[in-house]
């Protein structure tokens, strides 16, 4: 009788045991959570598991399935987990506990589309010339944000496609790097508009007049797609220019526009120097022909009556090289 009562309560010490283990076993599934991209998802990945150390361990190694892409998800069912669990027969009973679908999103970092637009504008305006031109820079077609796997340490490089930047429209890449490699590109459409003072006519200027600040004047005007504009010097200062040819009010006068005063002008008097070696000679000649310094003209000499060339080198002065 003795020996019956001990071997009842070690069998219910060993079925009380058991309840017990098969109460501690539950798995408690998370809505939604994390996952690294690069492996395989696990039990313990995305549930909390409550269970003696090494059974839960053995439960929680239990592979669910692959992992979405950085950024993207992926819904598991708890049907598909219970089968899993299942499947490996973990040599008890489990209770699961959560919602139907456990929603996986892949661990990523994200690089926002403010953030690109950023470095584009910087890179831009390190790149522009520093001139007598502002600049506005307007992204047109703004970049898609760039996906990278999660805890990725990347760097932004933007960069031209092969032209230089200029005002106008500019199409720019922008690189994702990491650790020395490209990892993704995008590329975004820039407006860059220019604004400077520039010369504008405010009466109407015949071709040989003067230039000056009676028919001038300095206004800021849109150069974006404008070419050899005079821009404004230091202190608004007029250089010595003549029109070259006949200029309308309001127009904005260019390098094309204007030219020097003539040094010498035709049928005027010039001081002619004859230069041969170390022997200089000065005498007296005609011009044939108006002259700016540096310009080849005719002139009548004085001494040999005839017609020569010489080379305009100031106001009323040629000379001669032999």
């Amino acid at each position: 009788m003795k020996r019956s009562i001990i071997i009842l309560t070690v069998l219910a010490g060993v079925l009380i045991a058991r309840v017990a283990h098969s109460a501690a076993v539950t798995v408690t599934l998370r809505q939604s959570c994390e996952v690294r991209s690069s492996q395989s998802v696990t039990l313990q990945d995305i549930a909390k598991i409550n269970a003696p150390k090494e059974l839960a361990q053995k439960i929680g190694e239990i592979v669910v399935g692959a992992a979405p892409m950085p950024g993207e998800q992926r819904t598991v069912d708890t049907e598909y987990v219970r089968a899993k669990l299942s499947a490996v027969n973990p040599g008890c009973a489990v209770k699961i506990v959560g919602p139907e679908k456990i929603t996986l999103t892949g661990k990523c970092v994200r690089v926002g589309v403010d953030e690109l637009e950023g470095e584009v504008k910087a890179f831009i305006d390190n790149q522009l010339p520093h001139d007598n031109r502002t600049y506005d820079v307007v992204i047109g077609r703004s970049p898609r944000e760039i996906i990278l796997p999660g805890d990725s340490k990347y760097e932004i490089k933007p960069r031209t496609f092969g032209s230089a930047i200029r005002p106008g429209a500019n199409t720019i890449a922008i690189d994702a790097v990491v650790d020395g490699r490209t990892v993704a590109t995008r590329s975004c459409t820039v407006e860059i508009k220019a604004v400077a003072d520039v010369l504008v006519a405010t009466a109407m200027i015949s071709q040989g007049e003067a230039i000056s600040s009676k028919n001038t004047t300095w206004e800021q005007r849109d150069v974006t797609r404008m070419c050899n504009a005079i821009f404004m010097q230091q202190g608004g200062e007029l250089g010595d220019w003549v029109a070259r040819r006949t200029i309308i009010s309001g127009a904005v006068l260019t390098s094309s526009d204007l030219t020097t005063p003539a040094a010498v002008k035709s049928g005027e008097s010039v001081t002619l120097l004859v230069k041969c070696g170390s022997v200089v000679l000065s005498t007296t000649a005609e011009a044939k022909q108006d002259g700016r310094i540096g310009d080849s003209i005719k002139v009548h000499s004085s001494v040999s009556e005839e017609d020569v060339r010489a080379r305009v080198t100031g106001p009323g002065a040629v000379e001669i090289n032999r």
